[in-house]
């Protein structure tokens, strides 16, 4: 077969099998629809110190916003979260709940008592309150009323609360001081994953949406006695990272749940330059094993390296 003859087959065979993914994608599509729903109602108020205070006191609080109302509540065995839609219309809800109320874990998917609809329950770094939350984002239908009711155990086996787990040494102090102070120590934090398969970092000030981190690094080793090595997109790594929310938020996953990483907001001409010199130590450490026999590979001192 000579090479034009190669090129054209392989070109009918490449169309037919994107014609077919795409009509087996559109068959798919049309079977099992994805739920949408254009009014987003925020419940945000479980941050403030006002619920937190009224659900330290009675062991549960309610949040209403847009004609619909989200209650938290502690009971002896469960955490429940309860929405209440009278509208005639669906709602998509987002609630974000201090860490004094509920125990910020990552859940994953969450269904409803009912099974009438899902819940997207995860834990978020928050910059400002120097600590995590808890994000829940689901769908109420019209005229409904929707409970998620995890097991106590589910939240505070795997909780961020647990202060042995929540070792987030130099986290930043302030949004502020994140966004406006040049000193490298007030940029730049280190986490681990504390048992989640992943850590989501927002990169805008939710109190000023203006407020928002334009550049950043960040490293990973999975051991002190490795070099750094720079976190990409490659699902195969042991950390890597992914966009979310059009870019306003990172989320780092964790293949290697005992990986430590270094992050750096708006870094500055020296932090560039010092992961641009990881990310060459690295390199040099991952080719030792293809080095001839007999010579050992260039080694660069520096443990803060």
């Amino acid at each position: 077969m000579t090479r034009t003859t190669l090129t054209a087959a392989l070109a009918v065979v490449l169309v037919t099998s994107l014609f077919a993914t795409g009509a087996t994608g559109v068959l798919a599509a049309q079977d099992d629809p994805e739920p949408t729903c254009s009014t987003e109602v925020s419940h945000d108020a479980f941050l403030s110190d006002e619920l937190v205070d009224e659900f330290n006191e009675t062991g549960n609080a309610s949040s209403i916003e847009r004609n619909t109302r989200l209650t938290v509540e502690e009971t002896t065995s469960f955490y429940r979260v309860k929405g209440e839609n009278p509208n005639s219309y669906c709602v998509h809800v987002t609630a974000e709940i201090d860490d004094e109320i509920l125990p910020p874990t990552n859940l994953g998917t969450v269904e409803s008592n009912s099974g009438t609809t899902d819940a997207e329950w995860e834990d978020v770094l928050d910059f400002d309150r120097q600590n995590a939350y808890t994000e829940i984002e689901f769908i109420m239908p019209a005229n409904s009323t929707v409970l998620f009711a995890p097991s106590k155990p589910t939240i505070l086996i795997p909780a961020w609360r647990d202060s042995k787990k929540h070792d987030a040494e130099g986290i930043l102090a302030t949004v502020s001081s994140f966004f406006e102070d040049d000193d490298l120590e007030q940029r730049e934090y280190t986490f681990e994953a504390n048992d989640s398969p992943h850590v989501t970092v927002p990169l805008t000030n939710d109190e000023d949406g203006e407020q928002r981190i334009d550049d950043w690094r960040a490293v990973y080793r999975s051991s002190p006695s490795e070099p750094w090595d720079p976190v990409d997109k490659d699902t195969d790594d042991d950390v890597f990272y992914q966009e979310i929310e059009d870019g306003d938020k990172i989320r780092f996953y964790f293949n290697d749940k005992n990986a430590e990483v270094e992050f750096t907001a708006n870094p500055t001409r020296r932090d560039k330059a010092t992961w641009e010199y990881r990310s060459f130590k690295r390199s040099l450490h991952d080719l030792s094993d293809y080095w001839p026999f007999g010579m050992a590979a260039p080694t660069l001192g520096g443990g803060l390296w």
